[in-house]
């Protein structure tokens, strides 16, 4: 498994940094890889929020990037 995502492929280390585009794949604020899977809407008027789940296997090499935590997900 890799301690710093990104370091398992030159795809995914490029996707998660660059600033050009906001990716659908980023490092959340707890520290975990994500991906986002849908918008729902949050109940407020017209916002959206984004349905985000963890990514445990790289998509594009599958390396397994991290081990789902239960306290996490």
């Amino acid at each position: 498994m890799s301690d710093e995502f990104g370091t398992c492929c030159a795809t995914l280390k490029e996707l998660i940094s660059t600033k050009e585009f906001s990716p659908l794949i980023e490092v959340g604020d707890d520290g975990v890889l994500y991906m986002s899977v849908g918008i729902m809407d949050n109940g407020k008027e017209d916002e959206e929020g984004m349905v985000d789940y963890p990514v445990f296997y790289c998509p594009f090499c599958g390396t397994q990037l991290q081990e789902q935590d239960e306290e996490k997900t």
